[in-house]
């Protein structure tokens, strides 16, 4: 039986950041902790997800990782793009960051080398 995907299926026309496996994330969603699967600065992929979430939902997240042997905690607000519920995948995409914080998720994806 195929999986049932909910949300936006062309999502790859629509990506212009550079998906990155590693160095995987740490997602704080709605209390429940979660590894990325790929992210880029414009979102991330998880599994594992059986949450209620919806495409089209928003929620704010927690995106936690290590800089350079030094924890980093980022902020933001998603939107949820995509579900697939036999996978147990969420595709969101980063809507809002407080001040600051895209800076941090920069670092990140840099490794600490801006």
């Amino acid at each position: 039986m195929p999986s049932k995907i909910i949300g936006i299926l062309d999502h790859r026309k629509r990506r212009r950041d550079k998906r990155r496996t590693s160095p995987r994330l740490h997602i704080r969603l709605q209390g429940a902790e979660y590894l990325t699967e790929n992210w880029s600065l414009g979102g991330f992929l998880i599994d594992g997800y059986a949450g209620p979430l919806k495409p089209g939902q928003e929620c704010s997240v927690e995106i936690s990782s290590e800089v350079r042997g030094k924890a980093v905690t980022v902020q933001a607000d998603i939107e949820v793009m995509r579900i697939d519920r036999d996978a147990g995948e969420l595709a969101a995409h980063f809507i809002r960051f407080p001040p600051g914080q895209f800076e941090l998720l920069e670092k990140i994806s840099t490794r600490g080398l801006l």
